[in-house]
């Protein structure tokens, strides 16, 4: 049995919350000025406590949800820098395809950024933070349903009678 490292990259997923949280700035209505400047400025040096506190905590809740369905390496680190982690990594002893492999890691980082947002846009444009807790919920489950496909995660059944027909 393989093992699967997936290593999400903390530079790549605050360069889409920049991109992401720039343009719902541009797409907010001109006179909630402040709102779309905040909106804007989300990984700049006032606000990024706030977005490494909420990524911690979607990483977390991503290795639940993984520990749940998939076995988790017994020698895995994690990286306790809540602060600054350069990566966040995922080991398990399950050995997946790189198609699934690579899709787990899209629908990681997507639940990452869309958790980040759907967080801060509550408290700074409530009208766009629907959208982004659909977006993250929908990711969520993509992690569920591709966790769940891989052949070793699925419990082994053996026949009650040891002689077949």
């Amino acid at each position: 049995m393989g093992k699967t490292r997936i290593t999400i990259l903390s530079c790549e997923v605050l360069d889409d919350l920049r991109s992401a949280s720039w343009l719902i700035s541009e797409i907010t209505d001109r006179e909630n000025l402040h709102a779309r400047h905040e909106m804007a400025d989300i990984c700049e040096k006032d606000n990024i406590e706030a977005v490494w506190r909420t990524l911690g905590v979607a990483a977390s809740e991503v290795r639940l949800e993984l520990m749940k369905i998939l076995e988790p390496q017994k020698d895995m680190t994690l990286i306790n820098n809540l602060r600054n982690p350069p990566f966040w990594e995922f080991s398990f002893r399950v050995r997946l395809t790189d198609s699934k492999e690579t899709y787990l890691r899209d629908k990681i980082h997507e639940y990452l950024v869309a958790r980040v947002m759907a967080d801060r846009s509550a408290a700074i444009i409530p009208e766009a933070s629907s959208y982004w807790k659909d977006r993250s919920s929908e990711a969520l489950a993509g992690i569920r349903l591709a966790a769940a496909d891989t052949p070793d995660s699925q419990k082994a059944r053996r026949p009650l009678w040891p002689f077949l027909p």
